[in-house]
C-alpha cells in the first residue's frame, strides 16, 4: 500500500500506475491520498509501506529518497494586483483573504512557519481552509481570496480564468521524494512500483512551470527544512 500527496496523485501516480501495470498486469496497488502529516504518521504506524511526501524536519527512524523539487506558487484572478509585481514573497500574501489548504498539508505548514518567522500571524489572514486544491482554485475563480498551490499539481488543474506566479522565498520550496521506515526495506512490488515513480518524475518535471531562483535574502531555509535522505533499502 502507497501513502500519496494530493499533487503527486495528480501527476505521478498515473503514469506510473500505467507503466507498472504494463510491466507487472497482475500486479495490485492500492493508494491512499492524504496530506503529510498524516502520511508521515501511517508510515510510521506501519498502515503504509511508504509515501509519496515531502519532509520539513529531520527524522532519524525515517528515509528519504529525493524524486523532484517542487515549490509553492500564489494562484489569483487575472488583473489581481499582484500579477503586476516583479517578485513576490510570504509576505505579501498577508494583507489579501487566503485560501489555505488544510492544517496537516505541506503548504499550510510551510505558509504558517514562514509568516510567523516574520513576527506576523497567519491566523489573521487565513479566510477560507479547504481540503481540496480543485475547491481552493474554485473559490479564487469567485473572487472570495487567493491561494497557494504546488507547482507540481498546476498543469492538472482548471486554473481557466486564473494566474499563477511563483514565491521567491528559499522557504516555498520542497522536495517531493519516497519515505519509508529506515528500519523496513521495500518489498519487490514496492520496489518496483518505486522504479516507475522515479521515471514518471524525470518526464513531468520537464513539463511543471520554471521555478525562478530565490532572490536574495529571500527566506533563508531553516537547517532543518532538508530531508534526511539514504540510499533505497530493498529485501
Amino acid at each position: 500500500m502507497l501513502g500519496a500527496l494530493p499533487s503527486t496523485s495528480l501527476t505521478l501516480i498515473p503514469p506510473a500506475l500505467r507503466a507498472l501495470h504494463a510491466a507487472h498486469p497482475t500486479l495490485s496497488v492500492r493508494v491512499v491520498e492524504a496530506h503529510n502529516d498524516e502520511l508521515i504518521s501511517m508510515v510510521r504506524t506501519n498502515q503504509i509501506e511508504f509515501a509519496l511526501a515531502t519532509v520539513l524536519e529531520p527524522a532519524a527512524d525515517l528515509a528519504f529518497h529525493p524524486l523532484l523539487a517542487d515549490s509553492w506558487f500564489a494562484v489569483f484572478p487575472r488583473g489581481h494586483e499582484l500579477a503586476d509585481r516583479q517578485e513576490l514573497h510570504w509576505r505579501d500574501l498577508v494583507p489579501y483573504d487566503l485560501i489555505l489548504l488544510s492544517q496537516g498539508s505541506s503548504a499550510r505548514a510551510q505558509f504558517e512557519l514562514a509568516v510567523q518567522a516574520e513576527g506576523a500571524s497567519p491566523a489573521a489572514s487565513s479566510r477560507y481552509d479547504v481540503t481540496h486544491m480543485t475547491t481552493a482554485a474554485g473559490l479564487v475563480r469567485q473572487g472570495l481570496g487567493i491561494t497557494l498551490l504546488p507547482r507540481l499539481a498546476l498543469p492538472e488543474l482548471n486554473l481557466k480564468g486564473l494566474l499563477s506566479k511563483p514565491l521567491d522565498d528559499a522557504t516555498a520550496r520542497r522536495t517531493i521524494g519516497l519515505l519509508h521506515r529506515q528500519d523496513r526495506s521495500l518489498s519487490p512490488a514496492a520496489q518496483a512500483f518505486a522504479a516507475q515513480l522515479g521515471k514518471a518524475a524525470v518526464q513531468i518535471e520537464r513539463k511543471l512551470p520554471p521555478m525562478r531562483a530565490p532572490a536574495r535574502g529571500a527566506g533563508k531555509p531553516r537547517k532543518s527544512v532538508a530531508p534526511r535522505t539514504s540510499a533505497l533499502r530493498t529485501g
